[in-house]
């Protein structure tokens, strides 16, 4: 029974029968393809089984069936690859019984406070970029006017001297958190970098552990088969045998499903890049914060683990030696047995909901790691198809309603992306000037004017960015807006109130303990 309006607002009460709705039975997960890249299928591996721990305890009521159709994990045991769990997903691990302290132990796992920005904006500089708070507002002025007005008058503060996760990641210092909101260790939040098997390992236990609710076939699928314009069943091939299964729903995330898709419209993206991960030598043992470098070849991302480092290089017409060769020049060490390529897609679809399918992580396409949180972002798009959850009965305004969400959420990431290599120095490096003579999307270019004028960060409905981390951004790449609130203008000391806010912020960052002592504090 719902309510049907007219016009005029006036409500008619439409009596359904109950039967006549037809609920959803089965949902079929994919995670397996036949993309060639080892890095790839295990990220697509990742996000299954990441998926199919979301329906197990979202739809904990529901009688509903979960078939997850995956590669063998044991084929990965040697893939060396890094994922950076958020805040949120930290939480929800540990609701579903996996702590911090089991991730850090058998996930070679090492706490992480953001990204540093180096030789990014101008050589010979760095900028810690981290999630929380930057500074505190004076007088109902926020306080990245204080920060655009400090910046004209060229004064030597930098962005990062004002946040506590930034000085904490800054002198390699790190506690968990305060849940006092008067306290300013409650400004400022972390992550966690782990090593991909070893997540997917542990996932696979909790998976294993419902299996009166998930049953999971080592395979791919064959053949998809349609009827009026939705997947019926799936014929899939595993190691001992062939099988149909029925399929009410279908959750693709592997990056080789085109046999799915009914529509491929995609929303297009920059310049095609190559990227390579390895391993390299220890260094910095105690860094607590993820660390990307600007190249003549292109960029890299350095991450920490409890045990090892990864690095992550991103390039176009370079030669894989060439990369090494320049890595090696600055001090990065790169073992290159451990070598392996990756691709992302520099593009995603425009319908990530076709019928009764949801194309989620590589098969709508994936985020340049440039951006962390390659899980948050499915588990948000995993959250949004629950919110509008479906019957059998196909609903246009549903579908229509998640991919316009769908969309607007990743043009935001790939503008979020994408401000990075606009507002890097200007390079001749082929790599750099290519970037530079791409057309800014449009979304982007108004984010930038905006603050570029008048230092405030528009907000849209559905961006993933709060302004904040906006703001955190365009200062830490080195922008300064030409104008500000005008009341600054009559605010008097303002170098004074900046100076004793850094100096506080300073002298309460040296009171919390060094990395090493949180470890061995807490038997890490």
């Amino acid at each position: 029974m719902y309510l049907q309006g007219s016009r005029n607002f006036e409500y008619t009460i439409i009596d359904y029968k109950m039967n006549e709705i037809k609920p959803i039975n089965n949902i079929v997960v994919c995670s397996s393809g036949k993309n060639d890249l080892k890095l790839n299928q295990l990220d697509a591996l990742l996000a299954g089984y990441f998926t199919c721990i979301k329906l197990i305890y979202s739809l904990y009521d529901c009688k509903i069936n979960i078939t997850h159709v995956c590669e063998d994990l044991e084929r990965f045991i040697e893939t060396k690859s890094v994922t950076t769990l958020d805040y949120q997903q930290l939480a929800f691990l540990h609701s579903v019984g996996l702590t911090e302290k089991q991730l850090i132990k058998l996930a070679n796992g090492k706490h992480c406070l953001g990204n540093r920005l180096v030789d990014w904006s101008k050589d010979d500089h760095q900028v810690n970029l981290v999630d929380g708070l930057y500074g505190v507002n004076f007088n109902n002025v926020e306080f990245h006017d204080y920060m655009a007005w400090s910046l004209k008058q060229n004064n030597t503060f930098s962005y990062d001297d004002f946040s506590i996760g930034a000085q904490m990641a800054k002198t390699n210092r790190f506690t968990h958190p305060s849940k006092d909101k008067s306290s300013i260790l409650s400004t400022f939040s972390y992550g966690l970098n782990v090593d991909t098997y070893s997540l997917v390992k542990l996932m696979q236990v909790i998976v294993s552990n419902e299996s009166s609710r998930v049953n999971t076939i080592v395979g791919y699928v064959k053949k998809s088969n349609f009827v009026s314009k939705h997947i019926e069943s799936l014929q899939i091939t595993s190691v001992n045998d062939e099988q149909l299964i029925n399929t009410d729903f279908l959750i693709e995330c592997s990056g080789n499903s085109s046999h799915f898709k009914l529509d491929k419209s995609v929303h297009s993206q920059y310049l095609s890049k190559k990227f390579i991960v390895a391993e390299i030598e220890d260094i910095e043992n105690d860094t607590v914060i993820n660390k990307i470098q600007q190249h003549t070849f292109g960029w890299s991302k350095i991450y920490h683990l409890k045990k090892s480092k990864i690095i992550e290089c991103c390039y176009t017409e370079q030669s894989e030696i060439a990369v090494i060769e320049e890595l090696l020049q600055k001090g990065i060490h790169v073992n290159q047995e451990s070598i392996q390529e990756k691709s992302y897609n520099h593009e995603f679809i425009l319908n990530a909901w076709q019928g009764n399918c949801l194309y989620v992580a590589q098969s709508s396409g994936n985020i340049e790691p440039i951006f962390d949180h390659y899980l948050s972002l499915l588990s948000k798009d995993i959250e949004r198809w629950l919110s509008l959850f479906p019957s059998m009965e196909y609903n246009q305004q549903l579908v229509e309603y998640y991919n316009q969400d769908y969309v607007t959420v990743h043009k935001s990431l790939h503008d979020y992306v994408y401000a990075h290599y606009y507002f890097a120095k200007e390079e001749q490096f082929s790599f750099w000037s290519a970037i530079h003579d791409e057309p800014m999307h449009e979304s982007l270019c108004h984010l930038t004017d905006t603050f570029a004028k008048i230092c405030i960060v528009p907000e849209f409905e559905n961006n993933y960015f709060q302004p904040n981390q906006w703001f955190s951004l365009f200062f830490a790449l080195g922008l300064v807006p030409v104008d500000q609130n005008p009341i600054i203008y009559c605010e008097m000391n303002i170098d004074k109130k900046l100076t004793d806010l850094k100096k506080y912020i300073s002298d309460f960052t040296v009171k919390i303990p060094k990395y090493n002592q949180f470890v061995s504090y807490h038997r890490l």
